[in-house]
C-alpha cells in the first residue's frame, strides 16, 4: 500500500511540474501587443554618491540623471515572462537595454516592472564597457486597442551606479520612469525593427 501511494505521490508531482512550466511558457496578451513597438523614454534618478561602499566617508554628493532623449524598441519573446527593450539615445546609438515586466491586469491597463540598464559617466561606450547604472520602476500602464497609443508610468523605485571612474563612483538613488507609444516614423533616427518572430 505504501508503494502504491508512494508512486502516486511521484506521478502528482510530476503533472504539476508539468503544469507549471506550461503556465511560465503562456505569453502574456498585455507584452505580446507590444512586440515591434517603440517608446519614448523620460524620467529621473536622484540620489547621492560617494567614493567607497560601506566604509566612513568624508563627503557625499548629490546625483542626478535624466533619461531624456531616449528610446526604446520593445522585443517579447512569448515564452519568457519579460518584454526586452532596446534602449537608444537620440543618435541612434544602443547605450542600454532594459526588461519590462507584466505583473497583473488587462491587456488595456496593467501594473509592472521596468528594469533599467545603462552605459552613464565615463563609461558611456555600452558595447565596450558594459553597464553601470541600474534603476528599478514599477510602472503603470495604460494602452489603446490597437496599442499604437499608450504610456507607461512610473510610480517609484530605486537604483545604483558603480565603477564610473570617477571621484565619486557608488550612487544610490531614487528612480521613476516613463515611457509612452510613440511611430516608428517619429524617431529622430532610422529605427530597425526588433519584433521578435514568433514564425
Amino acid at each position: 500500500m505504501k508503494k502504491v501511494a508512494l508512486c502516486i505521490g511521484i506521478v502528482m508531482i510530476f503533472f504539476f511540474l508539468i503544469g507549471a512550466l506550461k503556465a511560465q511558457a503562456q505569453p502574456y496578451p498585455a507584452l505580446t501587443q507590444l512586440n515591434g513597438k517603440w517608446l519614448k523614454m523620460s524620467g529621473t534618478a536622484k540620489g547621492i554618491t560617494y567614493a567607497e561602499q560601506y566604509v566612513d566617508a568624508d563627503s557625499v554628493g548629490k546625483f542626478s540623471y535624466n533619461f531624456k532623449d531616449q528610446y526604446a524598441c520593445i522585443e517579447y519573446d512569448p515564452t519568457q515572462s519579460y518584454g526586452y527593450l532596446y534602449v537608444y539615445d537620440k543618435s541612434g546609438k544602443q547605450i542600454g537595454d532594459a526588461y519590462l515586466y507584466y505583473f497583473a491586469g488587462t491587456e488595456e491597463q496593467w501594473t509592472g516592472e521596468l528594469e533599467y540598464a545603462l552605459a552613464v559617466g565615463t563609461y558611456d561606450d555600452y558595447a565596450m564597457d558594459g553597464i553601470n547604472l541600474i534603476a528599478w520602476s514599477g510602472v503603470n500602464v495604460k494602452i489603446n486597442g490597437d496599442a499604437s497609443k499608450g504610456s507607461i508610468k512610473g510610480v517609484g523605485g530605486y537604483g545604483h551606479t558603480q565603477y564610473m571612474n570617477t571621484a565619486t563612483d557608488y550612487t544610490g538613488m531614487s528612480a521613476k520612469i516613463n515611457a509612452k507609444i510613440i511611430a516608428a516614423d517619429k524617431l529622430p533616427f532610422t529605427g530597425t525593427d526588433c519584433a521578435y518572430n514568433t514564425d
